[in-house]
C-alpha cells in the first residue's frame, strides 16, 4: 500500500446559505514510502503538509515541502507530487466546490502559476486544516458555519502584502458593522450588504473572520440576539413586536433561534431579567 486516504464527505452538497464557497470533502493522507500522485486535476485543492517531505512539480518547476508548507491543485494545471523515500510524509487537503474558489484561492496567495508556498504562519495552517478535518469527521449540523469560519481564516495566515490588506480589512469591516447596527431591525442579510458596500461574499467572509472570527451571517444573527435581549429587559413588547423590531423573519423562528443560542425561552429569560 502506498498510502492511507482518508476522505471525510460533508452532508451538504452545496454551500451553507450566503456563502459562494464550500468544501465537497476534507481528507487527511499518510504515505508509506510510495506515495505518488500525477494528473491533471478539475478543481481546487489547497493541501498542508505536516509530517514528513515531499517534492511538488508544476509549470516546469519544482520545490520541496515540509511540515508547514502548502501546494494546491488547480484545474487545468498538470501536478506531480511524492514523497521523499524514508521521510513519509502525511498532509491534510480540502476539496474546494461554488463560484467563489478562484477569488478565494487568489486571497490566500495562490494562483496558476504559483501552485507552492510557506505560510506566513505554517503552526497555524496546519491546526486550521486539522480542525476542518475534525469538523467533517464529526458531521454535527449547524457546524458548517464554523468550516467556513476556519477556511477564512488561511488568507490571514498566508502570505499576501499584510499590512495594506490589514488596512483595508478594518476599513470594510467598520462600513459594514455601520451599515448592520443602522439596518438591524430590517431584512439586512450577506447578499444586502454586499451589494451596498459593493464587495463579494469571499471578501465579506473573510473580513468578518478576519477581525471577529464569526461568519457574517453569525455576527447579524448575535447583534440581533442582543437587540432582543435588550427590548426583553427595558421594554413591554410582546414576543411578535421584539422578533419583528431585531430583524428576525417570524416570531417562531425568532423562539427557536432564542432557545438554541440562550439555551432558555425569551418569556424566560424577561422573567429573570
Amino acid at each position: 500500500m502506498k498510502d492511507k486516504n482518508i476522505p471525510r464527505l460533508w452532508f451538504l452538497p452545496d454551500a451553507p446559505a450566503g456563502a459562494s464557497l464550500w468544501l465537497k470533502m476534507a481528507g487527511h493522507l499518510t504515505g508509506y514510502g510510495e506515495s505518488h500522485y500525477h494528473f491533471r486535476p478539475d478543481y481546487f485543492c489547497p493541501h498542508v503538509v505536516t509530517k514528513g517531505s515531499g517534492t511538488v512539480i508544476a509549470n516546469g518547476e519544482e520545490a520541496r515541502v515540509s511540515p508547514g508548507d502548502m501546494f494546491t491543485l488547480w484545474p487545468g494545471v498538470e501536478i506531480e507530487y511524492h514523497e521523499d523515500p524514508g521521510d513519509n510524509w502525511e498532509y491534510f487537503y480540502a476539496h474546494l466546490t461554488g463560484e467563489g474558489c478562484p477569488e478565494y484561492m487568489e486571497s490566500c496567495g495562490f494562483s496558476s502559476r504559483k501552485l507552492w508556498f510557506r505560510p506566513r504562519h505554517p503552526g497555524k495552517a496546519m491546526k486550521v486544516f486539522s480542525q476542518i478535518y475534525d469538523l467533517h469527521r464529526k458531521q454535527v449540523p449547524g457546524d458548517e458555519y464554523r468550516v467556513l469560519s476556519l477556511l477564512y481564516t488561511l488568507p490571514e495566515i498566508c502570505p499576501l502584502e499584510h499590512g495594506r490588506n490589514k488596512s483595508r480589512s478594518k476599513d470594510v469591516f467598520a462600513k459594514a458593522v455601520a451599515v448592520i447596527d443602522s439596518q438591524i431591525s430590517s431584512a439586512i442579510n450577506v447578499s444586502r450588504l454586499c451589494e451596498i458596500l459593493n464587495i463579494s461574499r469571499i471578501t465579506l467572509f473573510r473580513v468578518f473572520t478576519s477581525e471577529t472570527g464569526l461568519s457574517p451571517i453569525e455576527y447579524i444573527t448575535q447583534q440581533r440576539m442582543r437587540k432582543a435581549e435588550e427590548l426583553l429587559k427595558n421594554s413591554d413588547f410582546n414576543i411578535a413586536n421584539i422578533a419583528k423590531m431585531s430583524g428576525f423573519s417570524s416570531d417562531k423562528y425568532f423562539m427557536k433561534r432564542f432557545r438554541e443560542l440562550k439555551g432558555t425561552t425569551p418569556n424566560t429569560f424577561r422573567k429573570k431579567s
